[in-house]
């Protein structure tokens, strides 16, 4: 059994997670198209999070030095780990503010010389089919065959749609970071969401599947948690009365008071309501009164897209 670590380089959080590697012979297909058999079966071993607010920029599309240095003290923080874990491999992948952003190649040319990583940035379809596998891929096996999946990221959330075998994703500009910085309310969130129409057999899907930092700061919040417990969030019910409700607590608070609320919103107090009017909005356009959070999301779905693929990460921690 081999060790492999992930990295997921994104538009508000630089995260890590590490993982024990086998191959296994689980049989959930989220594309039509694909036969095989042996997907990968990985056992979390360690996670991180950093805040670096790579997508916060005065000028947009434009990675800012101090966001990029920060980013670069959290990379050398994770080799650290990963050599005191003993990881083999890892795999690295940025996501919407690199994506989008014009000075990506020297960024991206910068941490393959300092730490031998090659970078993979995600279209927002890649983005889309590795946060499916890494939410979702335990309710596959169940047997459903309706899904939807909402993504609510820093710069970009996505929704999926997963019917029968096939998958279909929405990626838009809209996240908690992009709106803040935009300085965007209710109103303005919602038209940037009309790329997002309500499909007639949504509301036939068996499972409503929600990730990322806003959802799953929000079921932790919800349940008085004062850390963040992977075990609190998973499963749990998040509702739309709820979702508003924690608005209605938050908005009138100043960032300040925010960020003292929850240790849970120091580093996020001053971006959470902004996600939480994204998911309200969601919640809106797609008639949805609950969805079910989930822990797991992009940085694990990279991981499963490799054994899906039968291929292995490049990067060798080891000879860094």
């Amino acid at each position: 059994m081999e060790k492999w670590a992930a990295i997921d380089i994104g538009s508000n959080t630089v995260q890590l997670l590490g993982a024990k590697i086998q191959m296994g012979s689980l049989k959930a297909k989220c594309d039509a198209s694909r036969a095989e058999d042996g997907l990968l079966l990985f056992e979390p071993l360690f996670s991180d999070l950093r805040t670096t607010r790579l997508g916060a920029s005065v000028h947009p599309a434009v990675l800012a030095p101090e966001s990029i240095d920060a980013t670069i003290n959290a990379l050398k923080e994770y080799r650290e780990i990963l050599a005191s874990h003993g990881v083999s491999k890892v795999r690295v992948i940025a996501t919407s503010a690199v994506r989008d952003a014009i000075n990506k190649e020297p960024f991206t040319k910068m941490i393959r010389d300092l730490f031998n990583w090659q970078v993979e940035v995600l279209s927002g379809q890649e983005e889309a089919r590795f946060s499916f596998l890494g939410a979702a891929t335990p309710v596959l096996t169940s047997g459903i065959s309706h899904i939807l999946l909402l993504d609510i990221g820093g710069s970009s959330s996505e929704l999926i749609r997963w019917r029968k075998g096939c998958l279909d994703a929405v990626s838009v500009d809209v996240g908690a970071l992009r709106v803040q910085s935009a300085g965007w309310q209710a109103d303005a969130i919602e038209k940037a969401l009309a790329g997002i129409k309500k499909e007639k057999d949504d509301d036939m899907a068996e499972q409503v599947i929600g990730v990322g930092g806003t959802i799953t700061t929000a079921a932790a919040l919800l349940q008085g948690c004062c850390t963040y417990s992977r075990d609190a969030v998973e499963g749990y019910k998040l509702k739309v009365e709820d979702v508003n409700g924690l608005l209605s607590v938050l908005q009138p608070l100043s960032i300040e008071a925010r960020r003292l609320f929850s240790p849970l919103l120091k580093q996020r107090g001053d971006i959470i309501c902004e996600g939480l009017l994204i998911l309200s909005a969601f919640y809106r356009l797609l008639s949805l009164l609950e969805l079910t959070v989930s822990a797991g999301g992009v940085m694990e779905g990279c991981l499963l897209d490799l054994g899906e693929r039968g291929l292995f990460p490049m990067n060798n921690t080891l000879q860094v």
